[in-house]
């Protein structure tokens, strides 16, 4: 067996590095939605306000957790005022319909929950409501994906890279 054959292009080692780096960036801004969460997840010690979960989750709320986790994952890689300008956009087109889709995430709660205590439970219900979830689920992956590729965009490969690095070292690898 030649060594040819194992030894990747130096290209496709270059599209496997884009590829890290734009999944460093997707794992920095993976935690907004641990962040719209709430207080719950990181515990209210030393929680900044907005995360402590002392009202009612408006979609301001949610603009400012998502904007506090990737303010703080901005500032470690050195962003640029312009940058951090241009990510504040990207948020602040996002903040509403992430509001709006965890309402309907919600409903669809509220609709298992009747069907799971109605007198018969109906499996087609479930069935379909159950694949409504997933359509949903599907639907906000495609929108942090979109916002994400939108943040990788303005950041250069050496800050994505950063923020791969960073991602690793926080969950230890």
């Amino acid at each position: 067996m030649s060594d040819e054959s194992t030894t990747p292009s130096p290209r496709r080692r270059r599209g496997f590095l884009y590829f890290l780096a734009g999944a460093g960036l997707m794992a920095a801004l993976l935690v907004v939605p641990a962040a719209i969460a709430g207080g719950r997840a990181m515990g209210h010690f030393g929680a900044p306000p907005c995360f402590r979960g002392d009202g009612e989750l408006t979609e301001d709320v949610i603009r400012d957790r998502m904007g506090f986790v990737v303010d703080r994952a901005l500032s470690r890689v050195d962003a640029t005022d312009d940058q951090v300008a241009q990510v504040d956009a990207v948020l602040d087109g996002l903040a509403p319909t992430v509001f709006a889709h965890r309402l309907e995430g919600l409903d669809l709660h509220e609709e298992l929950a009747a069907a799971l205590t109605a007198e018969q439970v109906d499996e087609q219900e479930l069935e379909r409501l159950r694949a409504e979830f997933v359509a949903h689920v599907d639907e906000g992956s495609a929108l942090f994906t979109a916002a994400l590729a939108d943040t990788a965009d303005i950041l250069t490969p050496e800050q994505r890279a950063e923020l791969l690095e960073i991602g690793r070292r926080m969950h230890g690898r």
